[in-house]
């Protein structure tokens, strides 16, 4: 009986101090809780803001941006709108090296075997995906179509994945007709991650070596002439297009007889140097001045002027003038008709906005933008930040836990804080 009744005194005091530690546990727990559901809570909060962003403003130009009175990281700061450029770029970049890639195999299979075939437009692909979900909603999709369609995606498959449904699963919906099961999903095409990692890999390799930053200023000119788009060679076109950012000029007048300038100065060079280093040129040239050297020069330097002319006037009539003419030769020496390859106006749009100081770049794409959008960069943010107390008493733990909570989240990088 003595060794039981110690027992029971023994359990009898240490029970108190059992429950003290497990409701101070439980005041723990609570504490976590509360402080994972205001983290939940600010995330949610910081979401929701940013998907306010100016529509208009992302679908023309790519720029995700919040207009408001408060944020983080406005447009108008020129290191967040060159962040916001070159991640936009980048992808498209991507998207193009693959495109070219597929156009060269495309070429040697329809040399080779005799057939046309178009292997890869990400955006068609998605965009035909729509369609054949639509027709299969409407109960207007035939069986050879849509095998046609899955045909064609498994051929893809090296270089796009499907996210939101399996691609069995997709074809047995739309092939069934499955109506309440397509309303469901929302199915998109994206690159693989092998072929985005590998160029990661090659815009890396790049970029060290990348002494003068032509990788940023091909982007940033590639931008200008994609996105802001041109209107000497277009009709019907308002507010500051690329001209303006390469001119700083707003009257389409004075901007045509600039960019006129400026493409004559640009032939005029590339021609001159043609005139010493094409085989083509050089002979004809030389039949000319009979070897002399000062009488050479003057040749070529007429030469390249009369040629420079032309070549303007090709290029604002929307034709192909290559960089380098080789075989095809100069107009001044008796080149009759178009040439068969080359660069078009937007090509040489993108040589020079590339030359463009950085300052004046971005001083004047803002201007453009803001007037263009009727906006303020200053008020446009591409990150917004929240931050709370959490103020906590639980029933065993003597003192008020208090700690502040902060939340960011942007769209041009990840974003710093809890969210």
């Amino acid at each position: 009986m003595k060794e039981k009744g110690s027992i029971t005194v023994f359990f009898s005091v240490l029970l108190p101090l059992f429950l003290i530690i497990l409701l101070i546990l439980t005041d723990v727990a609570q504490y976590h809780f509360h402080l994972q559901r205001v983290r939940t809570e600010n995330y949610l909060y910081l979401d929701d803001q940013l998907s306010g962003y100016h529509r208009e403003l992302f679908n023309e130009m790519g720029l995700l941006a919040l207009e408001d009175s408060q944020g983080l990281a406005p447009l108008s700061e020129r290191e967040v709108l060159e962040e916001s450029i070159l991640l936009l770029m980048k992808e498209a970049q991507l998207r193009d090296g693959i495109y070219w890639a597929e156009d060269l195999l495309g070429e040697f299979i329809q040399h080779k075997m005799g057939l046309d075939l178009e292997l890869f437009d990400l955006s068609d692909l998605n965009r035909e995906l729509s369609d054949i979900i639509e027709k299969a909603k409407k109960g207007e999709i035939s069986e050879e179509l849509g095998l046609n369609f899955f045909t064609k995606v498994v051929a893809m498959q090296p270089y796009v994945k499907l996210k939101g449904i399996s691609l069995e699963q997709l074809k047995k919906y739309v092939l069934e007709m499955d109506k309440e099961a397509l309303e469901k999903i929302n199915p998109i095409f994206v690159l693989d991650d092998g072929v985005r990692e590998k160029y990661e890999e090659f815009y890396e390799a790049l970029s060290r070596y990348d002494v003068l930053n032509l990788l940023g200023s091909y982007a940033l000119a590639d931008y200008a002439v994609e996105y802001l788009g041109y209107s000497m060679t277009k009709k019907e076109i308002e507010g500051l297009r690329c001209e303006y950012l390469l001119t700083g000029l707003e009257d389409q007048g004075s901007q045509r007889t600039l960019i006129k300038a400026e493409l004559y100065g640009l032939r005029f060079i590339l021609n001159m140097a043609e005139c010493y280093l094409n085989p083509t040129i050089k002979d004809k040239i030389l039949s000319l001045c009979k070897g002399e050297p000062r009488l050479y020069a003057a040749i070529a330097l007429i030469k390249s002027a009369a040629e420079s002319v032309s070549d303007v006037r090709k290029i604002l009539e929307r034709e192909k003038v290559p960089l380098y003419k080789g075989k095809e030769g100069f107009a001044a020496f008796g080149k009759v008709g178009k040439y068969s390859t080359g660069w078009t106006y937007p090509q040489y749009l993108k040589i020079m906005v590339g030359l463009l100081p950085k300052g004046m770049y971005f001083r004047r794409l803002q201007r453009a933008l803001e007037n263009n959008y009727d906006i303020e960069l200053s008020s446009c943010y591409t990150a917004v930040e929240r931050k709370q107390k959490l103020r906590f008493k639980g029933k065993i733990i003597p003192f008020v836990l208090e700690r502040e909570i902060g939340g960011r989240l942007s769209y041009v990088e990840m974003g710093e804080g809890e969210p």
